[in-house]
């Protein structure tokens, strides 16, 4: 399993029969592109999913400045929140929203949140997410370094079917969360 980002990128590279680097961003075509990409790449495929690795929970303050309007409140979001998933607050059908870089709601302080974070060291990704960012990588790849649009499409058949099963494994890890229904649901019944 590769340890590093450098790693990842080669076996990217090694798809589409390109060399090898040694750093990413280093001189030529491949370190660039590689430089370029793989944050791009490694964050949305991050916040495309609740990877188990990826969640944290944290409590959060509010911040001296309130909302214009709206809201009471505004909690500015961690360095390295990527989503937030879900605020843990007794009524599941709080009004909240993510404005700029904070939360707005009428909650008071603190605010506990769970979110996805920005995970940058690969030691810490599971293999399936590992191999779908390889594959993703591949196809980004394909296309800026051969300009090959057809070995493009087919690798990104294969980092979409990749991606499923990475989520599918992913979320089968602990039991489901329950859902709630809110009152536009119950109203039917």
């Amino acid at each position: 399993m590769p340890r590093s980002s450098t790693d990842i990128c080669n076996r990217a590279l090694a798809m589409i029969g390109a060399d090898r680097i040694t750093a990413l961003g280093e001189a030529g075509t491949a370190g660039t592109l590689c430089g370029l990409l793989y944050p791009e790449l490694r964050d949305t495929l991050l916040a495309d999913h609740s990877w188990n690795f990826a969640l944290a929970r944290t409590t959060l303050a509010a911040a001296e400045t309130q909302p214009g309007w709206g809201y009471s409140n505004a909690f500015p979001l961690p360095a390295d929140c990527l989503r937030v998933l879900r605020l843990n607050v007794a009524d599941p059908t709080t009004d909240w929203k993510v404005e700029g870089r904070s939360i707005l709601t009428n909650v008071g302080a603190p605010l506990q949140i769970l979110y996805i974070r920005q995970v940058t060291d690969p030691v810490r990704f599971s293999p399936p997410f590992v191999d779908a960012l390889v594959h993703r990588m591949a196809a980004e790849l394909a296309m800026a370094m051969q300009n090959n649009a057809s070995e493009r499409d087919r690798l990104v058949q294969v980092a979409e079917a990749r991606l499923r099963i990475a989520r599918s494994q992913d979320a089968a890890e602990g039991r489901p969360d329950l859902v709630w229904a809110d009152t536009f649901i119950l109203a039917r019944f």
